[in-house]
């Protein structure tokens, strides 16, 4: 009996023990199972070899959006945010295209240089294709620790090279966020001489034009270190991110040395023709800033008589010298004027001028008619209409000239002596005899090289004996000592040109 009651607790023992084993059989092998399913979830490590790498274009051809594929790209740091005008992004670039990848910090710089030579790892990064725009997965921007974990920089530290861009019309030939470099851009003429940057907004853009009209944006941040510059006359160039927008292009330069501006501005000249009984005259006209005919404000008119080589029928020849006197910042600005260069047709010269060789001098005659040749008569008769149609001051009309336009300058004078109030003649001359018909109507300079050979200084020296002589005279005579057929010593002076002319009024 006691036995029995033994066996039975001990197989009741067992049968306890038995059970407990099997309940902790099963958490084992349940939490074994556990473990698997744990271990399978975790990714594989896989080594990356960061030598096999495509190129941009590659990836802007074959991918978007969160790119599961071992995408590694082989780039240059283009820019960073060392520079105060890019913010929260970084662009790199190779030979053919560019990416920008947007980052949230303002340090960019501190983990990645401009000129860097950087292996970037786009896996697991979700990839616009339409603006080349990298973010987080999330479509978040990367944090400095993942775009370190993205990235390998090599040992090498390069210069980028840009795109140059010298006709605005092929920027859609270059890749968007490629650093370019454009040239012969200027601000709009009414813009100069404000603040570059206004400080009310967080971004600003001014529109830029080349000499064709064609037109590009520059983009500031508030941030920028040049937001005090003032906005410059000059025409230069601009270095920056290329950035192509739906409606505009856009250049995003670094820092003010990104932005050159030292070239004269581009010709505020436009090109007419003048058109009186048969006979055509090509000119170019500028007009004040801000003009308008209809305002109440009257201008100086100045016409500008160019020398015999520039004749032609191209109604360009004739801008080669003077220009410079009238298209600068501060003849713009403080001496408004309508100013006028006519060209001389190439069979013509603007007066009847001889001249032959005597014994060896160069000897010149200035015969006169009752009217003057075709030429200087459709130049006086331009005058005329530019008097009755613009807001030009009558008491104020200037000639000057240089060479054949020193001589024709004066023979303005003789056939139109009542029209200007002042004249300049540059290595010209004139017959001293026909003086006493202008000189005490016109205040006059003139202006010859002591050794020049062309137009002897003779002819001047002559002259302004002659005008001398004249009870009203008011004239002047500078003799460049040394100086041969020169004037640019002149042109290149406008201060010493205009305050005289514009001191000068008939009334």
């Amino acid at each position: 009996m006691h036995q029995n009651i033994k066996l039975s607790y001990t197989l009741k023992m067992y049968n306890y023990r038995a059970f407990i084993l099997l309940i902790v059989g099963i958490f084992l092998i349940s939490c074994s199972d556990d473990e698997t399913v744990m271990q399978e979830e975790e990714p594989p490590e896989v080594e990356i070899n960061w030598r096999e790498t495509h190129t941009i274009s590659e990836v802007i051809n074959n991918f978007s959006g969160v790119i599961t594929d071992t995408v590694i790209v082989s780039a240059l740091v283009s820019s960073t945010d060392v520079e105060g005008n890019i913010q929260n992004q970084l662009f790199i670039q190779d030979s053919e295209a560019a990416l920008v990848v947007n980052v949230e910090s303002n340090n960019v710089s501190a983990i990645l240089d401009r000129g860097i030579e950087v292996f970037f790892l786009l896996t697991g990064l979700n990839f616009d294709s339409n603006n080349q725009n990298i973010f987080n997965a999330d479509l978040t921007p990367l944090t400095e620790e993942t775009l370190e974990a993205h990235t390998n920089v090599t040992d090498e530290d390069r210069s980028v090279t840009f795109e140059v861009v010298t006709d605005l019309t092929k920027t859609n030939e270059i890749a968007n966020h490629k650093l370019i470099k454009a040239f012969g851009l200027q601000f709009e003429e009414l813009q100069t001489g404000e603040p570059l940057f206004n400080s009310d907004q967080d971004v600003m853009e001014r529109a830029l034009t080349d000499d064709e009209g064609n037109e590009i944006f520059l983009r500031i941040s508030k941030e920028a270190s040049f937001t005090s510059d003032e906005v410059p006359f000059e025409s230069g160039s601009i270095e920056g991110i290329l950035v192509q927008e739906s409606d505009r292009d856009v250049i995003i330069p670094f820092t003010s040395e990104d932005l050159n501006f030292s070239s004269q501005r581009h010709s505020l000249f436009v090109k007419e023709e003048f058109t009186n009984d048969g006979f055509t005259l090509p000119y170019q006209i500028m007009f004040p800033r801000g003009y308008d005919k209809n305002d109440s404000e009257k201008y100086p008119l100045v016409f500008f008589l160019h020398g015999a080589g520039e004749r032609g029928t191209n109604n360009t020849s004739q801008m080669a010298n003077g220009p410079q006197v009238f298209n600068n910042q501060m003849a713009r600005e403080d001496y408004p004027a309508i100013v006028v260069f006519p060209q001389c047709p190439p069979e013509f010269m603007w007066s009847r001028r001889t001249r032959e060789t005597i014994d060896g001098e160069l000897i010149f005659t200035f015969p006169v008619e009752e009217e003057a040749d075709l030429p200087m008569l459709n130049v006086i008769e331009l005058t005329n209409q530019l008097i009755a149609n613009e807001a030009v001051d009558e008491n104020r009309v200037y000639v000057m000239g240089l060479s054949m336009g020193g001589i024709g300058t004066l023979e303005y004078l003789y056939y139109a002596p009542n029209i200007p109030a002042a004249a300049i003649s540059i290595a010209g001359g004139h017959d001293p005899e026909q003086v006493s018909v202008y000189g005490n109507d016109v205040s006059i300079r003139l202006y010859h090289g002591s050794n020049d050979g062309v137009v002897p200084p003779r002819y001047s020296r002559e002259l302004i004996e002659a005008l001398d002589q004249l009870p009203m005279e008011d004239a002047e005579y500078f003799e460049a000592e040394g100086r041969g057929h020169e004037w640019n010593y002149i042109l290149n002076s406008p201060e010493d040109i205009l305050p005289w002319l514009w001191s000068k009024s008939k009334e």
